[in-house]
């Protein structure tokens, strides 16, 4: 892991495609395998999910990118491929990270789904918190109508005819 690691293009050198890189892709594979699943088993899907998201979609972009290099090694333009059973294990380990990748998207979307849903003790507090906004507007309608004047300027006196004048009478 002290070297860094090459992208797609630079295996594309031709009949000079040296052994150890086109085992390159099974490597980086490998290492890609080693943080799935130290993140299932540290919880961090969980801890911090726009994290987790964002490395799935870098998982999903390498894994792509190291499928494409592996299908142009095996078809190497020299006509020397890649062998069956370093294929066979390589389509293996993808197959086997992409069920990884998918399980903590799932996972993703479960805690995703818990937190959305209300409990029925959040309803109770919503509403309570609804009547409570409701009683505070209330009281400081009063509250203003008090310091306009007579405290029932806006409203019409009891047993009067409020519709008297609207008629043209």
């Amino acid at each position: 892991m002290g070297e860094p690691m090459r992208e797609a293009d630079d295996f594309r050198g031709g009949p000079g495609i040296r052994p150890e890189d086109k085992m390159a892709p099974v490597a980086r594979i490998l290492e890609i395998k080693q943080a799935l699943d130290s993140r299932v088993e540290a919880g961090a899907g969980r801890a911090d999910p726009s994290g987790t998201a964002k490395m799935l979609a870098q998982m999903r972009g390498v894994l792509s990118r190291e499928l494409d290099r592996f299908a142009y090694a095996a078809s190497g333009p020299d006509g020397v491929g890649v062998d069956g059973k370093a294929a066979v294990d390589l389509v293996s380990l993808i197959a086997r990270t992409l069920e990884k990748v998918d399980q903590l998207e799932r996972q993703m979307a479960e805690v995703d789904a818990e937190r959305q849903q209300m409990t029925p003790g959040d309803r109770l507090a919503l509403r309570q918190t609804v009547a409570d906004l409701i009683d505070t507007l209330a009281e400081r309608k009063v509250a203003r109508m008090r310091d306009e004047g007579d405290g029932h300027a806006s409203l019409p006196p009891c047993g009067v005819d409020v519709t008297k004048g609207d008629r043209g009478g």
